[in-house]
């Protein structure tokens, strides 16, 4: 049983301080917990584990091109999902914190995700709707269709300037 979808809320634009100031908190957030987190991931002697809680990475990085591609799929909406690196590969260590961008369509809940506490994200993929690419897309749904980029190089982001 599918509930209301949740409403958009609208994106706010900030000031150059107001950024570095969430970025700083993110730190200062850190910073406080790195000891405890050392110790509570040491404890469970899985690297993954350790890897991700005591990541400093905060900064992910799209080109143009790849964020074009998202606004070419012809999708209302954005999310943002962070998560982990399942794997080690020659690019990341297993349990590297990652973001995810996928088109979507709004945020909805049924009995299951309500129960987890969380909600169903209905990605609508990287290829436009009504085109050949998007209409074969919907025909293969049993596939694992491509929808959606994963972050590129991260990194450690401690300033922010203007230019």
């Amino acid at each position: 049983m599918l509930m209301d979808p949740i409403q958009q809320l609208p994106g706010q634009e900030i000031s150059l301080d107001e950024a570095r100031r969430i970025m700083n908190v993110r730190k200062e957030y850190f910073n406080k917990m790195e000891l405890a987190l050392r110790l509570a991931t040491g404890i469970l002697h899985d690297p993954a584990v350790t890897n991700f809680y005591l990541s400093k990475t905060n900064g992910f990085l799209f080109s143009k091109e790849e964020l074009q591609k998202l606004l070419d799929s012809g999708a209302s909406y954005y999310m943002v999902i962070a998560g982990a690196h399942p794997e080690k590969t020659e690019q990341f260590e297993k349990g590297d914190p990652t973001v995810m961008v996928i088109p979507c369509r709004l945020l909805t809940k049924d009995d299951c995700a309500a129960e987890e506490g969380g909600m169903i994200l209905e990605a609508t993929g990287l290829a436009p709707q009504g085109t050949a690419a998007g209409i074969a897309k919907t025909n293969r749904l049993d596939d694992d269709p491509t929808i959606g980029l994963e972050h590129p190089p991260a990194t450690d982001v401690t300033q922010i300037n203007y230019v």
